[in-house]
């Protein structure tokens, strides 16, 4: 895997989300379950695994929450898209959107979890976002055909 270009993809996510999508108020996206799922896509499994850790350890450290949470979340969601993508062909873009809006409802669970006095309100997140992830590495899955690459397999940060 590209550690350099992953920890370039973390800080461009850190800075999107916190400087950006916070203060838009787009609470549905959450840049770094979508890296986490991006990368558990495309890189080997342990690799994966380490990537959607340290993700959500830097989610934790610019969050308020108590620190870990984020980290375990989006290690979870890796390690169900990491599992998932053997037992199906994540190349196809539909088979896709269902891992990743999987994974976002397990990750968004485990948050649930940590902080039940949220609600309903949490509930109804953890649909948009798993949507809104869905969508997002769905469009990732399909840019590198649109951009004539045939025959190529979507890993940006994999090296493959």
């Amino acid at each position: 895997m590209r550690w350099g270009l992953f920890a370039a993809l973390l800080v461009m996510a850190y800075f999107g989300q916190t400087m950006l999508i916070g203060r838009l108020g787009w609470n549905a996206i959450d840049l770094f379950l979508i890296l986490a799922c991006a990368v558990s896509f495309g890189a080997n499994r342990h690799d994966a695994r380490i990537a959607a850790w340290l993700t959500g350890f830097v989610q934790d450290l610019g969050s308020t929450g108590p620190l870990g949470v984020h980290a375990f979340a989006l290690g979870a969601a890796s390690v169900f898209v990491t599992v998932a993508r053997g037992w199906a062909d994540g190349r196809v873009w539909w088979i896709r959107a269902i891992i990743a809006f999987i994974a976002a409802l397990i990750a968004e669970a485990v948050l649930w979890v940590a902080d039940p006095a949220a609600g309903d309100v949490l509930i109804r997140r953890a649909l948009s976002t798993a949507t809104v992830t869905a969508i997002a590495l769905t469009l990732l899955g399909v840019a590198p055909l649109w951009l004539g690459w045939r025959g190529r397999r979507w890993s940006f940060v994999s090296g493959r």
